[in-house]
């Protein structure tokens, strides 16, 4: 056997089953954990994305969370998300980079971007150390298990997630 030095897996203020024990193991053995998709896979952008205009080849499109019966949950919100982010002069995807790394001193964020303002906005949040008050406050906008369906409908996962 080989120690683990570093674990991925998606973490974000809407995929926060991690909190379930993987980011207390990580620090109990000095590992790092690197979030992916911090940003919801877009959901947290400044203008969250409009799952009727999904590509064909768009793998969202079978994503419990962006159908049409939890969009319109999740969208309500992500705005109220937004406006507490513009609030505090930042963007959504700032904010929520900030609250993932203000989670635990050994998570990396992996974020994904498509453009150098998205990437600038990404490593700003890095840059942003939230307040306690700031963190509750966040919690009361997005508490754990806000975000309404499967992080992964059945055609893409049948794995120990399930449970949750």
């Amino acid at each position: 056997t080989h120690p683990i030095t570093a674990l991925q897996t998606e973490y974000s203020l809407w995929t926060r089953q991690p909190e379930l024990g993987v980011l207390q193991g990580c620090a109990r053995h000095d590992a790092a954990f690197v979030a992916f998709s911090p940003i919801g896979r877009g959901a947290f952008a400044a203008t969250p994305p409009d799952p009727a205009l999904f590509d064909k080849h768009d793998f969202r499109r079978v994503m419990p969370r962006f159908d049409g019966q939890n969009w319109p949950h999740n969208l309500e919100r992500l705005r109220a998300f937004a406006d507490y982010a513009k609030d505090h002069g930042e963007s959504p995807a700032t904010m929520a980079i900030a609250w993932v790394l203000a989670r635990a001193p050994h998570i990396i964020a992996l974020p994904g971007s498509r453009s150098a303002e998205h990437m600038a906005q990404n490593v700003r949040g890095a840059s942003i150390e939230l307040t306690k008050a700031q963190l509750n406050e966040i919690e009361t906008i997005l508490p754990t298990g806000w975000a309404h369906g499967a992080r992964y409908g059945d055609s893409m996962s049948r794995g120990p997630e399930s449970y949750c």
